[in-house]
């Protein structure tokens, strides 16, 4: 051999010898130790059985059994080599059945794998191939060995289920009064900063605040009785901008309040017949207004709730009258124009028809267009609607001739197309047949309902939220 080839030979070997000193004697990678899992799958495919209560034909209440099939290719273990744990990053369905489940288990150079079971005797290994079940319930260790049948690696298998599903909206009583029985007439909830503010028309007929903080645990409410300018007040017109409660007047006024206890005048002229709801023009937050001028119905804006901006345009006729309710969202299209979508409580001499209800959008404030469309998956008639932006989907529900708070329908589309949403997505059973109402939703994602005593059946407060806007980010 000449010197040149000696001296590559050389080169390569250090690095080898080197390496081998810095593994330890207890980690040379030979190949009969070679014990490693490098990769973990299903056998088979996850089942989910879950089980909800729906409302047949005939009204009545049944229980009703689902079957969701998922593929096994939809899950991917991860493998922390350190910890030795083998595990899923997020948890399965919600009714997936784990207590019999096939696992295949790759592994570099391995020899056999074993079940190591903690029984009441010690730890045992079990004979074990991947053909055989496993019960996931809980964590599953196994031992992997290497061809000298000696070197070994013990794994943990981790499986996690969704204990609730996270699709589900559920709904839990708050308190059994907010009023003390006195709120019996209309009713109408916004939410200002960290406040719900409930305004009530009570039986001796005069207005009355009822104010918390949503953030609160376990809520209390602070009652205020509306005098001076909000002695007349409109409930069901109440908006906010820019963190005011604004609300119309029986005289045409429009008051204001910072806390929802103290209330006074605006410098808005003109008879205010309502307020419909804001929506941002020109990067500027705007309040829509409905007045009377002349006997003609027009639409105004104003941006701080005192002066009105000039902009002003013709109501349609069939636009609904007042307790509007609905949001405001950016154009997917534009990326800088805005769109409010809002439902109201329509005057039935103007109604489009007597049997549907719908919504109505604008861009801009002064110009509405209503969305019936020409589908056939329409709203039933709501006399008193509510309108959300809620989960990524639309909701609607009310009240009427056929429908009293025993359904939630839902749109993808900002309410061109309803449906009546799926099972998970409901009201709660209490709720049917009150009459009066209102809600609002607050920045964690809670669905607040109010209910008067209207109906003889006490005032209450619940609320509900679908459960996966409640897990942690």
């Amino acid at each position: 051999m000449n010197i040149n080839r000696m001296v590559q030979a050389a080169a390569i070997a250090l690095p080898v010898l080197l390496m081998t000193s810095c593994l330890g004697s207890d980690d040379v990678l030979e190949p009969s130790r070679l014990n490693m899992v490098t990769s973990c799958e299903f056998g088979a495919d996850v089942v989910a059985y879950t089980t909800a209560m729906v409302r047949d034909a005939d009204g009545q209440m049944v229980e009703v059994h689902d079957t969701t099939t998922y593929s096994a290719s939809d899950f991917t273990f991860t493998i922390d080599q350190t910890a030795r744990l083998i595990y899923l990053r997020d948890s399965l369905p919600y009714g997936s059945r784990v207590d019999k489940m096939p696992i295949t288990i790759h592994s570099a150079g391995a020899y056999g794998t074993r079940l190591v079971d903690d029984g009441n005797g010690g730890e045992e290994e079990v004979l074990w191939s991947s053909t055989d079940s496993l019960d996931l319930r809980e964590p599953v260790r196994i031992r992997v060995y290497a061809s000298d049948e000696v070197t070994s690696r013990t794994y943990t298998i981790k499986v996690d289920v969704h204990s609730v599903d996270p699709d589900s909206l559920v709904w839990g009583r708050v308190a059994d009064s907010f009023s003390a029985g006195a709120a019996v007439g209309d009713m109408r909830t916004v939410v200002a900063g960290d406040r719900l503010v409930t305004l009530a028309v009570t039986a001796d007929g005069s207005r009355a605040a009822y104010i918390n903080n949503w953030r609160d645990p376990a809520p209390a409410w602070t009652a205020a009785t509306l005098t001076g300018d909000a002695a007349d007040a409109l409930v069901g017109s109440a908006q906010v901008l820019d963190g005011r409660v604004l609300m119309a007047t029986a005289s045409g006024r429009v008051v204001a309040s910072a806390d929802g206890q103290t209330w006074t005048a605006t410098g808005l002229d003109g008879d205010v017949q309502t307020l419909v709801g804001t929506i941002t023009v020109g990067g500027v937050t705007q309040m829509v207004a409905i007045v009377d001028d002349g006997g003609t119905r027009r639409f105004r804006l104003t941006a701080d709730g005192e002066a009105w901006t000039g902009a002003e345009g013709d109501v349609p006729t069939a636009f609904p009258a007042d307790f509007f309710t609905g949001f405001e969202t950016l154009l997917a299209t534009s990326g800088t124009r805005h769109r409010l979508c809002v439902m109201g409580a329509e005057d039935p001499a103007t109604a489009l028809n007597d049997t549907t209800s719908f919504a109505w959008f604008t861009l801009d404030g002064t110009e509405w267009a209503s969305m019936e469309g020409a589908s056939t998956l329409r709203l039933p008639k709501l006399a008193r609607p509510t309108m959300l932006s809620y989960a990524g989907q639309t909701l609607a529900f009310g009240t009427g001739d056929t429908e009293m708070l025993s359904r939630i329908f839902t749109s993808e589309d900002y309410g061109l197309v309803w449906r009546t949403s799926s099972r998970k997505v409901c009201m709660a059973y209490d709720f049917e047949g009150r009459t009066h109402y209102s809600a609002a939703v607050d920045g964690d994602g809670w669905i607040w309902m109010f209910f008067g005593n209207a109906d003889g059946r006490g005032d209450a407060v619940w609320r509900g939220r679908v459960n996966r806007l409640g897990f942690a980010q």
